[in-house]
């Protein structure tokens, strides 16, 4: 091989080297997956159909409105989700209590639980009327909120606009006055369970 042979092939190398360079520079990025390589596809729980042992890490009013540790998302995902109860008719029959694990049937009384993550957004925990009560984070409610906001109910509501906020819980339009009133009669039951439970001698 000549010397003029050699420099020639050398002089291709080199261009070939920067067409590669130049090429992964103009190249995509490849996407990565959504998937964490340890996580196991089959053990990831669809949102809808999670129960409370998927959601036991969330709670019920884990930060107050103004702490200064939330983030701008937690802040605008509570503005999307303002009250912590939501108390409505099922309207389709698809979804499912996160207590008890059974399907909501359409029409239904249903409330929605709306518990905090450790970032402060808050995640739907759907439940059937009596589940509600056996869930833990319902302890937290403040019942006094309840008890001088329903005891005037029916006096305090004569506008068209059947919605209602009364205390920490949210009554959507659809709601009977049949129901707002057993809503109201058990909150009240409550606060008085609670107040002579905490009025016993230790």
């Amino acid at each position: 091989m000549t010397v003029k042979t050699q420099a020639k092939q050398n002089n291709n190398k080199n261009k070939n080297k920067k067409n590669m360079k130049a090429d992964a520079k103009t190249a995509k990025p490849k996407l990565k997956s959504p998937i964490v390589p340890h996580q196991n596809k089959n053990k990831l729980v669809a949102r809808s159909k999670k129960t409370w042992n998927d959601m036991s890490h969330l709670f019920l009013k884990r930060f107050a409105d103004n702490d200064a540790t939330l983030t701008a998302g937690a802040k605008r995902d509570r503005l999307k989700h303002p009250h912590l109860v939501v108390a409505e008719y099922d309207p389709s029959g698809r979804s499912k209590c996160k207590l008890c694990g059974n399907k909501i049937a359409k029409k239904d009384l249903r409330f929605t639980l709306f518990l905090e993550c450790h970032k402060g957004y808050r995640n739907a925990c759907t439940l059937h009327q009596d589940c509600f009560w056996k869930h833990p984070e319902t302890a937290k409610l403040e019942y006094h909120d309840h008890e001088s906001s329903y005891s005037n109910h029916n006096n305090h509501n004569n506008n068209n606009n059947n919605t209602s906020t009364r205390g920490e819980i949210h009554m959507a339009a659809s709601l009977s006055q049949e129901s707002r009133a057993w809503i109201a009669k058990t909150f009240q039951d409550r606060n008085t369970s609670k107040k002579n439970n905490n009025s016993k001698p230790p």
